[in-house]
């Protein structure tokens, strides 16, 4: 089997812990793993969008190609913007870069930000209507007695570890979810991408997902999981070999 890079990006109210299933699966089959954390950065109003890409480009400056940049979720749209960033700097790592990989991911147009997904969505989700925005701080919450419904519905089978899930989620700031991102679409329809649907994601409605990535729909892939938002904890195994068969 081919050894690639993988950086793994975590979404929103999430952190690098969403991968501590995922990463050791794939360092067994002798690949190399980053994971970004950019929790505390979301929890700051003053972090702008760009601070979230920044982190995972010290990886990908480090890592051995070829790389793989996994976004799950809102960690979708950093994956491009970093990608961008990339190609827009003429650095060498573009030559490194084989693909971009989402899980349920956002990924807005040029012009749009994370929050446009969810107002122009024709089917609302669990999560758009569960938020807590509290404007004085700039915050965008959860209703804490929906997040597993939100994110773990397949997870109920192992309550501890749902209570630990759960306790990992963090605060997210409003502002980089209202900021409009401006994305190169012909710089990433240049590249090889994979979407994985999450069939039974409570956060990201299916056909919500499917009209995602519709609109970059050119040199992208479709994996479907049965899963919830979260096939990091839910179906781990899954999720890590449709990764390894990205990267052969």
């Amino acid at each position: 089997m081919n050894q690639s890079s993988f950086i793994l990006v975590h979404g929103a109210w999430h952190n690098s812990y969403c991968w501590h299933l995922i990463a050791p699966i794939l360092r067994q089959k002798n690949h190399q793993v980053f994971v970004t954390d950019f929790s505390t950065k979301a929890a700051n109003h003053h972090y702008k969008f760009a601070s979230y890409y920044e982190e995972a480009l010290q990886f990908c400056k480090i890592a051995p190609p070829p790389l793989i940049l996994v976004g799950h979720s809102m960690g979708g749209a950093v994956v491009n913007q970093l990608y961008n960033h990339i190609v827009n700097l003429n650095h060498n790592i573009k030559n490194n870069i084989k693909a971009l990989v989402y899980i349920a991911g956002c990924l807005p147009q040029n012009g749009e930000s994370i929050s446009n997904i969810f107002v122009n969505a024709q089917v609302k989700s669990m999560l758009s209507e569960n938020l807590i925005i509290t404007k004085k701080t700039n915050y965008i919450d959860i209703n804490q007695e929906k997040i597993c419904d939100i994110f773990y519905n397949n997870c109920y089978q192992n309550k501890k570890k749902l209570f630990q899930y759960k306790s990992y989620i963090v605060t997210q700031s409003l502002k980089a979810l209202q900021e409009p991102l401006f994305i190169n679409e012909s710089q990433i329809s240049a590249i090889s991408k994979y979407y994985i649907e999450c069939l039974q994601d409570n956060a990201i409605d299916i056909a919500v997902q499917k009209n995602i990535h519709s609109k970059f729909n050119h040199n992208m892939s479709l994996f479907s999981l049965d899963a919830d938002h979260s096939p990091f904890y839910s179906q781990p195994e899954n999720l890590a070999a449709i990764l390894q068969n990205i990267a052969k």
